[in-house]
């Protein structure tokens, strides 16, 4: 299910005043990669939930 753009991913749940948790997806994408939310939703819709993609979004080109 990997998209070209995106190195590594992974989930994690959040609090959520609401509904206790959500999940947040942190996403690395290639260094040379242009991704964005817009992007990263269209591919993962029929893939996951619908709820799956209504998350909270962290991107970065580098993870430490």
């Amino acid at each position: 299910m990997g998209h070209p753009q995106v190195m590594q991913a992974a989930v994690v749940a959040v609090p959520h005043p609401k509904w206790q948790e959500r999940p947040l997806l942190v996403v690395q994408r290639r260094p040379d990669g242009d991704l964005d939310v817009a992007a990263m939703i269209a591919f993962l819709r029929g893939k996951v939930a619908a709820g799956g993609c209504r998350t909270t979004w962290c991107s970065s080109s580098r993870c430490r």
